[in-house]
């Protein structure tokens, strides 16, 4: 299960660590499912990691997708409540 658990982590998270090796700690362990052994044991090793209250998975999501499109840096993110809709605003000047 571990193991398995470190693959879906590397699927979920690669591109955003690939950037910054901080983002392991940033991006990726704070959104690591509850019901996940990896996320079980990377809680009690790193206590003072950010807390993610809302809009973190019980479990692994089923697929995961690398959204492209804007050719700068993007500096905000938005989902809608139902979850079927993000925005983004870049430094591109698009949305």
């Amino acid at each position: 299960m571990f193991i398995q658990d470190g693959i879906k982590f590397v699927q979920n998270f690669a591109g955003v660590i690939s950037e910054s090796t901080p983002h392991l700690y940033l991006s990726g362990l704070p959104f690591l499912p509850p019901r996940s052994t990896l996320g079980n044991m990377l809680t009690a090793t790193f206590p003072r990691i950010a807390k993610v209250a809302r809009g973190k998975h019980e479990d692994w999501p089923s697929n995961q997708h690398a959204l492209r499109g804007h050719t700068s840096s993007v500096w905000s993110v938005a989902f809608s409540p139902d979850g079927r809709h993000i925005v983004s605003g870049s430094l591109d000047h698009t949305i």
